[in-house]
Parts: structure tokens; sequence; C-alpha cells
């Protein structure tokens, strides 16, 4: 007889940092469920800085993917199989946990009724982790937030009405029929558990990536320099009113969710052997320093003369410690670089 209640076990929240966006939030426990390490993933980021003066100025710390997902999954021997539509996604969903198969759909979150800052207000598009359901009570067991800002998930239980009524909404609002709205992941049989030898192909992939783009990146850190340049001539031009303040709010939003992200990466990886975190730390500081000024002028309409010179001065103090940080970076790579290729030798 078919159970009523199946639950996939060992599915656990992460929310140690936002890593990109709402998606990798719910596929993370799926990674952490089959192979037990993010490493492949973390490592599969190269960090470097943009710029853009388009209606604002914007600095954006910007990662590149090494390798896409469906690459990554293919090398960790985790089976995706997609939809953009599913003619009966309560089936779908229950189908693939008897299977012991997680999913994630994504969904409009005006229909999501748990979700108070969207629940018949606003059409954004969001990834939802299913890990289990219940027929006697017409619930799923989901990882999600409870606000679009915030970084804390939790395993909470929503009703099928919710999450069937949001994915349709999703295709009729959002997507259109234009991507993929359903997804389910699981292990390929034929795969090892993963292993040392694993972790230490994407540590040296990493590494030697950076080195070879060593010289790109040393130069992206002008971005800052330009943001610096730009912000100054509109402050003094008194021309703060003229330009787009969200679209730098977003740029240095996004910026200090990288740096965090970097440094959440290295720390992971490497640990105790990674010492000058603090570097990095200094570095976010002095980002939220800088975004806080400018989110209260966003609000008020009012940035002193003192306030400005501030921002101005923790923007100087950030390019300096970027390079800092990059020269010991890259020390701590060459020297790193030879004891892991060893040990990948030795397995």
């Amino acid at each position: 007889m078919k159970n009523s209640h199946v639950l996939i076990e060992n599915i656990e929240p992460f929310d140690d940092i936002w890593f990109k966006d709402c998606y990798y939030s719910a596929l993370f426990p799926i990674i952490k469920h089959f192979y037990g390490s993010l490493n492949p993933f973390l490592l599969n980021e190269i960090y470097s800085y943009k710029y853009s003066s388009d209606g604002a100025p914007q600095l954006y710390f910007d990662s590149k993917q090494l390798d896409n997902n469906q690459q990554l999954f293919d090398k960790l021997g985790i089976c995706l199989e997609q939809k953009i539509i599913c003619e009966n996604v309560l089936n779908d969903i229950r189908t693939s946990i008897d299977d012991n198969q997680p999913v994630i759909v994504f969904v409009d979150c005006y229909y999501l009724s748990f979700r108070p800052d969207a629940y018949n207000k606003n059409h954004w598009a969001h990834a939802i982790l299913i890990y289990g359901y219940d027929d006697n009570v017409k619930t799923f067991n989901i990882i999600d937030h409870d606000y679009i800002d915030s970084a804390v998930f939790r395993k909470r239980t929503e009703s099928y009405n919710d999450i069937i009524n949001s994915y349709n909404g999703y295709l009729k609002n959002i997507s259109k029929g234009n991507y993929h709205a359903f997804s389910k992941f699981n292990k390929k049989a034929s795969d090892k558990p993963f292993s040392d030898i694993n972790n230490s192909y994407f540590i040296i992939r990493h590494i030697n990536y950076v080195l070879k783009m060593k010289e790109q990146i040393i130069q992206s850190f002008e971005c800052i320099n330009m943001f610096i340049d730009d912000l100054t001539t509109t402050y003094n031009n008194q021309k703060l009113q003229s330009i787009d303040i969200n679209l730098m709010l977003n740029s240095l939003n996004g910026t200090i969710k990288n740096k965090g992200a970097q440094r959440y990466s290295y720390i992971k990886v490497f640990e105790e052997s990674f010492s000058f975190n603090s570097l990095l730390d200094s570095i976010i500081g002095d980002y939220n320093f800088v975004r806080g000024v400018i989110g209260k002028y966003y609000f008020s309409g009012k940035l002193s003369q003192r306030s400005f010179e501030e921002c101005i001065k923790k923007m100087k103090n950030i390019y300096l410690l970027e390079n800092e940080f990059f020269i010991v970076l890259v020390k701590y790579f060459e020297s790193t670089l030879s004891i892991v290729e060893n040990k990948f030798i030795l397995k």
C-alpha cells in the first residue's frame, strides 16, 4: 500500500551565506544530501570587478563559472531531469519524492500565502525545494525563507494548493513556457561517493585558473577607482538627484553578498590554513559603511560633505585592501598548489 506521508531524510537548510540567488539556496541542500560537500560549487566561481555608469555609478563584484551547472552535475554523478511544463505537477512531485528524488520548482510568490511581502502583491520568480509530502493533510515538506531579503531558510510545510497555484502562476505570469519550472535530482547509481580526490581536482583547477588570470583580476580593481571618480564628480557637480540611486544600491548589495560568498568559500575549503580572512572582513565592513550612507541618502535625500568624504575614504581603502588581499592570496595559492597536487597524485 502506498505511503500517505513520504519524507526524504538528511536534507537540511543551507543558510550559511547568500550564494548568488534563491536557486542555490534550494540546490545546496540537495548537493549536501548526495555528497556532503559544496566545494565543487564554491570553487567553481572566479571573482572580479566590473563597472557600469549607465544610469548611476555601479560597482559589481561578479563571478565567472568555470563549469555550468549541468557540467558540474555530470562530474559529481548527479542526474538532473527537468520539465518546462508539468501536466500534473502534484503527481510529478509525489512520484519524485517516492523515488527519493528531491524536487525544485519555480513559483510566483504572488500566490504564496506564507510570504507577506509578496502574497497578492508582487509577481516574483522564486525557487523552492520540496523533499516530502503528506496526503493526509495535503501538505508538502519544503525549505524556504519568509521574505525576499532573508538569508534564513528553514523547514516548513506548505499546502498543495499554494504550491500548485504558485507553480501555475509562474508558468502564466513569468516563464510563459520559456524556462524549466520543474527539476528533480538523483544520484547516479554507478558513481562512487564523493572523495578527497574529487575535492583535490576542484581545488587544483580553481588555483590554476586564479593564477592564470591574476593580471586580469588585478586590473579589474581599477573599477573601484572608476566608481570613486564618477561618484565624486556627480557629488561635486550636485547631480546626485539626477542619477538612479537604487541602481547604485543594488550593485553594492550584490557586491557585499559576493564578497561574503568569496570569504565563505575560501574559509570553508581551506579551513585553518586560510588565515588572512581579516582582510576580507575589513573590505566587507567598509562596503557596509558605504552602503549605509548611500541607503540613508536614498530615503532622506540628504548627504553631508563629511559623510560623503568618509565614503570616498572607505572606497579608497577598499582598493588598497583588495590589492593587498590578492597579493597574499596568490602567494598562498602558489605555496598550496604543490601540496594539493602531490596529494592528488598519491590518491
